[in-house]
């Protein structure tokens, strides 16, 4: 929600919740922290980031 205390934490990372035994899940969560973490340390926007003030992703045209 808009009014967490958690918006306001600096440096937070919010991780994806993947529920289920599905399998491959540990290397497509491992791909995907890999890409975010060579963007990030590369300086590089990352992909979808949260808007604080809209409480969502803004879709980009």
């Amino acid at each position: 929600p808009p009014e967490s205390p958690l918006w306001d934490v600096p440096d937070l990372f919010v991780s994806p919740y993947m529920c289920g035994d599905t399998i491959g899940w540990r290397d497509d969560l491992g791909a995907q922290f890999l890409e975010l973490y060579e963007l990030w340390a590369a300086g590089k926007q990352l992909p979808n980031v949260v808007d604080k003030k809209r409480g969502y992703v803004p879709q980009h045209d």
